[in-house]
């Protein structure tokens, strides 16, 4: 019994102290070389032997490398030398130190970062003495400090998945053309290795959770399951005029997460899409918790969603759904994996509707919506949304991006149903005992559908559709010629909040282009007219605009005349957008700060002009405008006959063309090339007539403003 009782007390002892280290204990040598003293990282209060911390993105962390020295005869520790690594994507060491420990005078002692940008880790040596004596040895003892550290941590961790500060062999240099460093102690003159180490590590924060909490994605104002320029908009409606409420969630419009709600908020995430700025804080992109107790509540989840659901167009919160163009698409919400679906849509005037049990020769063959789960279950949609369209509309129907690559499908369509006008389409992954399945929407990523169906229309939209984006002010011109500076305008069939576009430039054509132009991959600018109501409307009609002559350069894009007298707006534009140019991007929204500003609708009583309104003036720059000396055509700084020869030269038979520079070859400086400007110069040079206009006999730019450029100075030197 005694033994079968100590080998119990060894267990729990062994158990109770490996809890109370909470770090990785590694065997770090074995063999002759070995000494019993080791190294462990500690965290805080290194008498509680801890060896494992938890912290937050941008928290700074303390640890020190200690010690246990054990009291063998002989056995005496006159010097160390340690290297600790750390993973440089989640941790950044920011300073390293022995000062104010309780140490031994020393002989010699070193910290330092190792090389590398960012530094993966550090190196700590020290020795006592060279010859000590017995009192410069380090004394027997457990848990004596040898190195202090600072780190920052710089990314999200885990709660289970810890990263390490770790104890590394021949890996990290001092400086560059050093050895490697490895973890030794100096005893009675000889290098021995510790028998073990405890690295430490480091764990994400637990969050708290209140039962009550309700999950939330920060700054998605209209629950689509991203954040864009609509949602800084809704943000500010939200806060300043309680328009436009979709969600009762204060906690989803604190974009900042600082606790307050104010223009902030929207401001945060404009400068996050447009201006590169700092990340939203979680729970941000995924539905979370707010991991900050800041007194804001969250009452209804702006990531609540349908479990299974049709929708006409892909946000599911769009109630009535715009067909203003003669494609849409229709999409499905199912949070299982499902086989196949049967979905019916009706049109009666310009209402479009699922239709369930409406189609069908008798009772006993109605068709139903429903979609069929991965059991083989039909399940009814918990929610369908309508739409508005043409009249009288004829139909083309095909399988969308979720469902058209599955191999072994059925499909049906019925574009003349019985019972009335639409069409019915059923479809089944496989009847042949396949396992293809339509994939799972989820329930943690924002509203995610799938799209199933896309609708092509023949029906007349008229001749100005409710929402366009135009190069100049016809809106039928298909292709828009640039010959100086231009509007874009906008068709909007309602007040709008704001909206945004970016425009693609291949050569010299200019083109509307949606989520192709950015600062960044990932937040693309898309082609949005945000209406009254904060649903996003995309543009049924797209123009082009094309050079007359060579490309021009755009020197800057102004608000124009429908937007120009609001203030308190937001307006920003990217002419050289770093992903995805060369274009521009512009994006607007009419108020941030509760003015209740909006852009007006076009005139619907001017339907047969298309009347638009003016949003932005693109302006283009008059020319290169370098240094140059007017008349020196040889560019050797002195003006004689031979700078008037080729002046005549370059311009009446474009020979000895030595700069590419027509602002110098316009002696007389009246902004046109002819025979007047070599004559100019052969009077000043022989008749004594008055100096060339400026710059001439010096170098500098023109202050004329006329057509003329200059690509190549011809200053002495080239400036």
């Amino acid at each position: 019994m005694r033994i079968r009782l100590g080998f119990l007390c060894l267990f729990i002892s062994l158990f109770i102290n490996n809890v109370n280290v909470n770090g990785r204990e590694r065997t770090f040598c074995e063999g002759d070389n070995c000494t019993d003293n080791n190294f462990a990282i500690r965290f805080g209060d290194i008498d509680q032997k801890s060896s494992s911390i938890r912290a937050d993105m941008g928290e700074m962390i303390d640890i020190t490398v200690t010690t246990d020295v054990v009291d063998v005869a002989g056995d005496m520790v006159q010097g160390w030398s340690i290297a600790v690594a750390h993973p440089t994507d989640s941790l950044n060491v920011i300073s390293v130190t022995i000062d104010e420990l309780d140490l031994p005078a020393e002989f010699f002692n070193t910290t330092t970062l190792a090389v590398g940008d960012p530094a993966p880790g550090f190196i700590a040596a020290y020795v006592t003495a060279i010859f000590p004596a017995p009192g410069d040895f380090l004394q027997p003892g457990e848990n004596i400090p040898l190195a202090k550290a600072t780190y920052e941590v710089i990314a999200k961790l885990d709660q289970v998945d810890p990263v390490f500060l770790e104890f590394v062999n021949d890996t990290l240099i001092p400086n560059e053309g050093s050895p490697p460093t490895s973890n030794n102690f100096t005893i009675s003159s000889a290098t021995r290795r510790p028998k073990k180490v405890i690295d430490g590590e480091v764990r994400g924060k637990e969050v708290i959770v209140d039962p009550g909490d309700v999950p939330f994605i920060r700054g998605d104002a209209n629950g689509s399951g991203t954040v864009n320029l609509t949602d800084a908009i809704l943000v500010a409606n939200n806060i300043f005029a309680q328009r436009h409420v979709f969600f009762d969630c204060k906690d989803m419009l604190d974009a900042n997460d600082d606790g307050n709600l104010d223009s902030t908020d929207p401001v945060t995430i404009i400068n996050w899409f447009y201006n590169n700025g700092p990340a939203i804080p979680e729970p941000f992109d995924v539905c979370g918790l707010d991991p900050t107790d800041d007194g804001l509540d969250c009452v209804h989840s702006n990531c609540d969603c349908d479990n299974f659901g049709f929708y006409f167009g892909t946000d599911p919160s769009v109630d009535v759904f715009s067909i203003n163009s003669p494609e849409f698409t229709i999409s499905m919400r199912n949070v299982t994996p499902s086989l196949g679906f049967s979905v019916a849509v009706q049109v009666e005037g310009s209402d479009y509707t699922f239709a369930d049990r409406v189609f069908g020769p008798d009772e006993r063959r109605k068709v139903e919506l429903f979609i069929v789960d991965d059991r083989g279950l039909e399940l009814h949609p918990n929610r369908v949304n309508a739409a508005t369209g043409p009249e009288n509309p004829s139909f083309d129907v095909s399988l969308g991006a979720a469902v058209r690559d599955i191999q072994d499908s059925f499909l049906l369509v019925d574009l003349t149903p019985e019972g009335g006008e639409g069409f019915v389409v059923a479809f089944a992954t496989d009847l042949n005992g396949g396992d293809a399945m339509i994939p799972a929407t989820g329930q943690d990523q924002g509203c995610n559908v799938n799209e199933i169906l896309d609708v092509r229309l023949d029906a007349d939209f008229g001749p100005c559709p409710e929402w366009s984006l135009i190069f100049g002010p016809d809106a039928t011109e298909a292709d828009f010629t640039i010959a100086d500076d231009f509007p874009i305008n906008m068709r909007n069939a309602r007040e709008s909040l704001g909206f945004s576009f970016g425009v693609s430039q291949t050569g010299s054509r200019l083109s509307f282009a949606d989520e192709a132009l950015g600062q960044v991959a990932g937040r693309e600018v898309e082609i949005i007219i945000t209406d009254d109501q904060g649903i996003s409307q995309k543009p049924n009609l797209l123009n082009e605009a094309v050079f007359q002559g060579e490309p021009l350069t755009i020197a800057s894009i102004e608000k124009g005349a429908a937007i120009a007298g609001i203030s308190d707006d937001f307006f920003t534009v990217d002419l050289e957008p770093a992903f995805g140019g060369p274009g521009f991007t512009v994006g607007y929204a009419a108020d941030v700060s509760g003015t209740g500003d909006t852009i007006p609708a076009t005139d619907p009583a001017k339907e047969n002009t298309c009347d638009l309104n003016e949003i932005v003036i693109v302006s283009f720059d008059e020319g290169p405008r370098n240094s140059f000396n007017r008349g020196d055509c040889d560019g050797n700084g002195k003006i004689n006959v031979s700078d008037a020869a080729i002046c005549a030269q370059n311009i009446l038979l474009n020979r000895i063309v030595m700069f590419d520079c027509q602002d110098m070859l316009d002696a007389n400086d009246d902004g046109e090339l002819g025979l007047q400007d070599p004559i100019a110069i052969l009077n000043w040079v022989f008749l004594n007539a008055d100096d060339l206009n400026a710059p001439f006999r010096t170098c500098s730019v023109d202050d004329d403003e006329n057509d003329l450029g200059c690509l190549e100075s011809n200053c002495t030197p080239n400036p």
